[in-house]
């Protein structure tokens, strides 16, 4: 008669350490971190075939020696090209993370906005070399995104902290300015 898992409640039959796979692969991940370091010092790259040092590689709490098949090196350029394949997939995710919005809620709201800067009223200029984009503006307290801005007044705002009494502050400050 074959074994039953030694985890509670589970009546699954037993494979690697008296455990059930659902069971032992918990166990794996679980433990990961407590498990000695492996007996080597090098590992040899998936991707590129070169044999670096354990610290040159990503750790991966799923595998055998608790680090991922391909070096960090790797593993980034491997990101890198992805996001040059796919970068409307990448724009959607960012966004979607970052700001709960999807790309076409995004360019539904550029439209909405006449392209320009729901501040200036300005176009999308290029910053640094990078693509002309509007930023997406939010509220850091409720999270709820407010509109699209320049690269200018999105970090004006973001210096002021989105204070109110901060602008209100300096628009005072800037009428007296003019005065005198």
């Amino acid at each position: 008669m074959p074994s039953v898992c030694s985890a509670q409640d589970c009546d699954r039959q037993a494979s690697g350490l008296g455990m059930c796979n659902k069971h032992y692969l918990r166990w794996r991940v679980a433990t990961a971190d407590s498990r000695p370091p492996p007996p080597y010092t090098e590992k040899m790259c998936t991707k590129c075939g070169i044999v670096k040092e354990l610290c040159a590689f990503n750790k991966c709490a799923g595998t055998k020696d608790n680090l991922r098949p391909e070096c960090k090196e790797c593993h980034a350029k491997y990101h890198v090209e992805r996001r040059k394949e796919r970068p409307a997939y990448y724009r959607d995710l960012d966004l979607c993370r970052t700001y709960g919005i999807t790309l076409q809620e995004y360019k539904d709201m550029f439209t909405k906005q006449g392209g320009v800067c729901a501040i200036c009223h300005n176009p999308p200029i290029a910053t640094k070399g990078r693509r002309k984009i509007l930023f997406v503006d939010h509220s850091h307290i409720t999270k709820k995104v407010r509109g699209l801005l320049c690269s200018k007044c999105n970090r004006a705002l973001g210096l002021l902290g989105d204070d109110i009494a901060g602008l209100e502050a300096a628009l005072n400050y800037l009428r007296l300015s003019e005065v005198n």
